[in-house]
């Protein structure tokens, strides 16, 4: 299984006991981040069934789990064809590597260097091939091409079992083609030619802050919602949301919007409406959300960034022209300055 995929993002390390609880959403570099401090062991607030959780508000209970209890599962990267915790321990490298990158660039607003961006894409191209969501995707794809074998081996051999549906079903079992789908994401790091442009909340009102949720790599291209086929990562309107801290997000672009920028009320609620799109199984807040909340984040229509970010550039475009041309010294949205006499 693509062990030269992954020697190098093993080189150096050093051995560890073997991982049998394995999280698919990383603790250390990603849940804590998202979690509630008050109390003397921090915990995340989690909302199970995330998709009705517009209807049944008022019945919902949720739970606080701390990160080292949440989101993982017994052997979820373990396949007989690798080495105990081959991806565990790769995965852990790419973490830690991004985890430095948000402590001292990203959460103090500073611009990334070409490398530290790599390692960005590779943190978030991993953390989107690595959920049980994708794993139920993959399996998925194998039952439906087993169907298809099934139907030729009654058509062609009397339904004796061929040695591809033994393949598959062998490699299903094993957990062999998962294994090697996140293998290849660490390979390809898919988001490694695009735009960087990492969200702050701008307003510190109670409903201003980031959720997340057990799939938080969301995916939408406006110029492709009637399409057939999948967004490719190349799209020039492709826009993916990640939430990364409760106060900070990453829009991936391919539009050229690289650095910081701060979000209103409206599109933080946008962002919010996307990972309660995304979410399968549950979301994540740092602290609890009440049923506005909620009504703010789902009950809307949904609306571009890249239209948002393209607009503010052209009104600061005008205002550049207009200023040199009348003298203004005012940004958009400033007072203006008190007039002396």
């Amino acid at each position: 299984m693509r062990d030269f995929i992954l020697s190098v993002h093993l080189k150096n390390m050093k051995k560890t006991s073997h991982t049998k609880q394995e999280h698919f959403i990383p603790r250390q570099s990603y849940l804590e981040y998202f979690t509630d401090k008050t109390d003397k062991k921090p915990f995340v607030w989690v909302y199970e069934s995330p998709r009705g959780l517009y209807q049944s508000f008022d019945t919902a209970i949720p739970k606080q789990i701390t990160p080292f209890n949440l989101c993982k599962i017994n052997s979820f990267y373990e396949t007989p064809k690798s080495p105990v915790n081959l991806l565990e321990q790769a995965l852990a490298k790419i973490e830690g590597d991004y985890k430095s990158i948000l402590e001292t660039k990203i959460l103090n607003r500073i611009e990334l260097s070409e490398e530290e961006k790599q390692k960005v894409a590779l943190f978030i191209s991993t953390l989107e091939a690595r959920t049980p969501t994708n794993k139920q995707h993959y399996h998925k794809f194998i039952d439906d091409v087993l169907n298809l074998v099934k139907s030729n081996e009654e058509q062609f051999i009397k339904g004796k079992k061929s040695k591809l549906h033994e393949e598959l079903d062998q490699g299903k079992e094993e957990n062999t083609f998962f294994a090697i789908s996140v293998a290849t994401a660490i390979d390809l790091n898919r988001w490694r030619f695009s735009d960087f442009l990492f969200l702050n909340v701008q307003y510190n009102d109670d409903d201003q802050f980031f959720i997340s949720s057990d799939f938080p790599v969301f995916q939408y291209d406006f110029a492709m919602m009637n399409s057939f086929y999948g967004v490719p990562p190349n799209s020039a309107t492709i826009e993916v949301t990640v939430p990364l801290t409760s106060q900070i997000a990453l829009l991936v672009n391919n539009c050229g919007f690289n650095g910081y920028a701060s979000l209103d009320h409206n599109m933080v609620r946008e962002l919010n409406n996307r990972t309660f799109n995304g979410a399968r199984g549950y979301l994540l807040a740092h602290k609890k959300v009440d049923k506005t909340f909620v009504v703010r984040c789902t009950d809307r229509y949904r609306q571009s960034f890249l239209l948002h970010l393209m607009s503010k550039r052209l009104q600061n475009e005008d205002f550049e022209r207009k200023s040199k041309k009348y003298k203004i010294k005012n940004k958009p949205g400033e007072a203006n300055p008190a007039k002396k006499d």
